[in-house]
């Protein structure tokens, strides 16, 4: 990626190569792109489970992108610490989220990023922005945007949408809107689960890894549905949603 590329971008001179692509296939190999740089700060780079669909994209350029969005996550993130991926279907499309726990960035940086100016980090690291804008335009010739979502100290998230191949958009939104079931707890269930909720109560939604820590473990007399729940918290903690992450958690105590 260079100059030529952004400027090819914005004249609209790169023709789509779209192919059916498998979402796990194109993560993964981000992932191994980026392992060296991931292992010189003992960074882990944590996929979430999920369906691997497949999407309709320029194979490489979306690569590139992920690769770019990895790579900046590792980069602002602090050693011994981890950088999440999570997919998941919203409005119809498979959402590609990036987390990370780096020093995060003010509104003023962010509005700065947003519009394509250079910027610098708090320990005066300099970025040119060449990258988020070859990601911007990408993503915008894909018909999708790049989200951002940061706050000092918290790190940060970035998504984009890609569309899902084969499947009608109805059926989509019908699996990403899907009706939850009323869940229900005997009060056996209610004092186990009031423990664990305990634990989950006392995490800021930004704590990643302290909250995968809580949910890996087993629950002995948990009610049925628990791993539908705990897949529930894992997609708040990826989209950084308090709100979700704070709606599940009291639903423990109703």
């Amino acid at each position: 990626m260079n100059i030529l590329d952004i400027q090819r971008l914005k004249d609209n001179k790169i023709t789509l190569n779209l192919q059916t692509v498998l979402v796990n296939k194109l993560l993964t190999e981000a992932i191994d792109y980026v392992h060296i740089a991931a292992v010189n700060k003992n960074i882990r780079v944590i996929l979430s489970p999920n369906e691997n669909y497949e999407v309709s994209c320029d194979e490489e350029l979306i690569s590139r992108v992920v690769i770019n969005l990895l790579s900046n996550a590792i980069q602002y993130s602090p050693e011994n610490s981890e950088v999440f991926i999570h997919t998941g279907l919203v409005n119809g499309e498979i959402e590609i989220s990036i987390r990370d726990n780096g020093v995060g960035m003010s509104e003023n940086t962010l509005q700065r990023l947003m519009e394509q100016e250079s910027v610098s980090d708090v320990q005066n690291r300099m970025s040119t922005g060449i990258g988020l804008q070859y990601c911007f335009l990408v993503l915008a010739a894909h018909r999708t945007n790049l989200n951002i979502v940061s706050a000092p100290g918290k790190g940060t998230t970035v998504s984009f949408s890609l569309v899902v191949k084969g499947i009608s958009t109805t059926e989509l939104i019908a699996a990403s809107e899907a009706i939850k079931i009323k869940r229900t707890l005997t009060e056996t269930e209610k004092e186990t689960m009031k423990l664990f909720a305990d634990r989950l109560r006392n995490c800021e939604v930004y704590e990643g890894s302290r909250i995968l820590s809580i949910l890996n473990e087993e629950i002995h007399g948990a009610p049925h549905w628990i791993n539908d729940w705990k897949n529930e918290i894992r997609q708040a903690v990826f989209a950084t949603n308090e709100r979700v992450y704070n709606q599940l958690i009291e639903q423990l105590y109703e």
